[in-house]
Formats: structure tokens, C-alpha cells, sequence
């Protein structure tokens, strides 16, 4: 099950931030340490393990909105005890901020999805939505409530909100498909100042409150018509900042029931899953392939030993090994692999193998053989005694974040009459 685990705190207490990026590449600007005047201009950046105190906004503000990316971030609206509420937008590009196009409406609290270049600004205590193209922000189709302090994620053409306050409250979520909202699925949790992730079709929103539980930890998944229940956040808190995936968000400052917080959370399966390809590019040289399930996009490498830190499962199996219905005696399997593929010296990766004797229906307990430790480049990696069968299945597993090369398999086998 996917659950929250605790990364490393950002620099300042702060609530009512703006944020964007991804788990391992966030981006927290803006916000307030409290009360009138409280407002800063605080720019962090997040590695996936520290924050680190960047460039201030050109404009202190509470409560932006905000989208993009670590290196081309977002910011727009806000309040400021001098401005109330601002049409201010600002542009990252890794380093510092730059202004850019005004939005048309005045507005705080709003939400933001999408890109620096294709950005969307809806909410913000009306149903005003706007469209930011890189340079001036446009109108774009009405939400069909008037909320504030919403949860949203996305992009420009395929958009999310959810959760909210209108007069209290809400469990709404709407869809924007680049000119017009609908209604979907209710949030199980009616929750305003909550924080959200990913994309129309895997969305993911956390923490939030209502004026007679200011404090959620809940944290609920999209799934492009329903939201189901996920791990809870390890502090309850409201008016936080989050972005990334629904498989990898990032979560961060608010006001839990001490006051605010610098606490980080990350979102993610600590279990290894296999990876769906929604579809690969080549650019630049370098292959990119997305995942289905959480809208990450991957560079394949020759070089990477890991699934983004997960273990890689390389199987092989065999065709059924018979002889004219007979038994046949197993003697020995043994594979060539390029040995001495070990990283480091004591580390001794290895290959299981185990066997079907009805038809791949069940299988046997696995058997571990090295496949050559560091600098083991003789090694040979071989199975004896492995009984007897009249259609036996062979399957050949490694998970070790090692090179795997297989260069040749053998087996000696003998065909009886008993």
C-alpha cells in the first residue's frame, strides 16, 4: 500500500504556500509564518532529501497559486497585507524570479495546474478560470462553483479541482478539458486547504480541514471517475503545499495543531510494482518512456541497475522439456552469464531457478546460485540434482541491480524408462 514516509524539513515554518515539481525536484514560494504582515517571500528547492534556500519572489504573498516545474515554476495571485488580493505573476527558471503577464482577475487562494508555457489558474473565491500561454493570461471556461482554497492538478487541456470552500467545505471535483468543467466523483472527505498531485486520471489530494476538523491526514486517490482511500499523512495538517504524482507526491509546510510546520512527507509503494509504459520518445539522443500508473516519465539507460530505486525483475523461462512422454533425469543446468558484474567487493549477486512439472500450474522453492561476486570473472553458475520429470518448465530469475548479460544455456539431461 502506498504510504507517507518522512523526508527532510524545509528551512522555514511556513503555511498558505504555493508549490510545484515532482517528488525528488519541488519547488515551496511564497506563504506566511502568521497574521497580517506575516507574508514572505521565501523561495525553496527540494532535492528529495534537503531543501535549499533559493532566490526570493520579486513580491511577498500568502496563499499563490502556483504550477510547473522545478526549473520553470509558476506563480500567480496571492495577498499581501499592502495587496489585497494581487494579479501578480511571476516566472522561475531555476534561479530567479522574473514577472510576467498579469492575470485578469484579482484573486487569493486560487489553484493552479499545468506548465510554465501552458499553465491554468481557476478558483480563488469565484469560478473564474484562466489560461497562461508563457506570456498573458486569457479566460477560459467557468468552474461550475465558486471556490476558493480548492486542490487542483493536471494540465492546461486536462485539468483537476477538487475539495474547497464554498460557504463552507466542499466534496466536489471538476474536470477541465481545456474549454469547459463538469462534475465527476465526489472526495469521500468534504476538505478545504487541501493539497494535491498528479493528473486528471490518477489524481491524488491530502491533508485539508473543515471549520470543526481543521486537521486531516487523509489522504485520497483518483482515478478519472472515483476517489478511493490511501495512506494517511504521518502529521494532520491544512493549508500545506504539495505537488508530484499520485505514486510520488510531495507534501509540505501548514499548520498542524502545534502551529506550522517545515515537516516534509513523501508519498510512495514502498513495495516493488511493475511499471506500465504509456508510450516512449526519442529525443536528444536519450530514449524517455512514461508510466501509466503514475504519469512519471523515465530515461532508459544501459547504465541504470534500478527502476527509479526499485528492483528490476529479469525472468526467462524455457518451452516444456520432454521425451516422448518419458521421464527424463536433470542432472545439471548451467548458465553462461558475463560474470564479475558485482559493483562492489563482498556484494554476490545471484540467480534463482526453479521448475514446473505441471505445466507452469505450480512451481518449486527456488534455488540461489551466485553469478559471480566482484571481479569474479571465472565464475560459473550451475544447478545440479534437479530430479526427474516427464514436461518440466524451467524459469530463471535475477533482481539484483547488477548488469545481466546471458550468453548461453546448457543442460545435461538423460532420458529412463522409469
Amino acid at each position: 500500500m502506498t504510504t507517507w514516509s518522512a523526508g527532510g524539513d524545509l528551512n522555514h515554518e511556513l503555511f498558505e504556500v504555493g508549490g510545484c515539481g515532482i517528488q525528488d525536484a519541488g519547488l515551496c514560494f511564497g506563504g506566511t509564518y502568521g497574521g497580517e504582515g506575516g507574508e514572505v517571500a521565501y523561495t525553496e528547492e527540494y532535492n528529495g532529501t534537503t531543501w535549499t534556500n533559493s532566490n526570493d519572489l520579486i513580491m511577498r504573498r500568502q496563499r499563490p497559486g502556483g504550477c510547473g516545474v522545478q526549473t520553470a515554476g509558476l506563480c500567480f495571485g496571492g495577498q499581501a497585507y499592502e495587496i489585497y488580493p494581487g494579479i501578480e505573476t511571476e516566472e522561475y527558471n531555476g534561479t530567479t524570479w522574473a514577472t510576467g503577464g498579469v492575470l485578469s482577475t484579482t484573486r487569493a487562494a486560487a489553484t493552479g495546474c499545468g506548465t510554465q508555457d501552458a499553465g491554468l489558474c481557476f478558483g480563488g473565491a469565484d469560478t473564474d478560470t484562466e489560461e497562461y500561454n508563457g506570456t498573458a493570461w486569457s479566460a477560459g471556461g467557468d468552474l461550475n462553483e465558486e471556490l476558493s482554497k480548492a486542490g487542483g492538478c493536471g494540465t492546461q487541456n486536462a485539468g483537476l479541482c477538487f475539495g474547497g470552500y464554498n460557504s463552507g467545505a466542499v466534496d466536489s471535483t471538476e474536470e477541465y478539458n481545456g474549454t469547459a468543467w463538469a462534475n465527476s466523483g465526489v472526495l469521500i472527505t468534504a476538505r478545504d486547504f487541501v493539497a494535491g498531485g498528479g493528473t486528471q486520471d490518477a489524481g491524488l489530494s491530502f491533508g485539508g480541514g473543515t471549520y470543526l476538523d481543521r486537521y486531516m491526514a487523509a489522504t485520497e486517490e483518483y482515478n478519472g471517475t472515483t476517489w478511493s482511500t490511501g495512506g494517511d499523512l504521518i502529521t494532520a495538517r491544512y493549508a500545506l503545499g504539495g505537488c508530484g504524482t499520485q505514486g510520488a507526491g510531495l507534501s509540505f509546510s501548514g499548520r498542524d495543531s502545534s502551529g506550522n510546520t517545515a515537516a516534509t512527507e513523501e508519498y510512495s509503494d514502498p513495495t516493488p510494482t511493475a511499471r506500465t509504459s504509456a508510450g516512449a520518445v526519442l529525443f536528444n539522443g536519450l530514449q524517455y518512456v512514461g508510466d501509466y500508473n503514475s504519469g512519471t516519465v523515465f530515461q532508459l539507460s544501459m547504465d541504470a541497475y534500478t527502476d527509479a530505486g526499485l528492483a528490476i525483475s529479469r525472468i526467462r523461462r524455457t518451452q516444456i522439456i520432454n521425451k516422448e512422454r518419458v521421464n527424463v533425469i536433470h542432472n545439471k543446468i548451467e548458465v553462461d552469464f558475463e560474470h564479475g558484474v558485482a559493483q562492489t567487493e563482498g556484494s554476490n549477486p545471484q540467480a534463482t531457478l526453479k521448475w514446473s512439472d505441471d505445466e507452469g500450474h505450480t512451481w518449486s522453492e527456488g534455488r540461489l546460485v551466485s553469478i559471480g561476486g566482484y571481479e569474479e570473472y571465472g565464475a560459473r553458475t550451475i544447478w545440479r540434482n534437479l530430479g526427474k520429470s516427464r514436461n518440466r518448465i524451467y524459469e530463471l530469475a535475477i533482481t539484483n541491480p547488477v548488469k545481466v548479460i546471458i550468453t548461453g544455456a546448457y543442460a545435461t539431461l538423460k532420458a529412463c524408462k522409469f
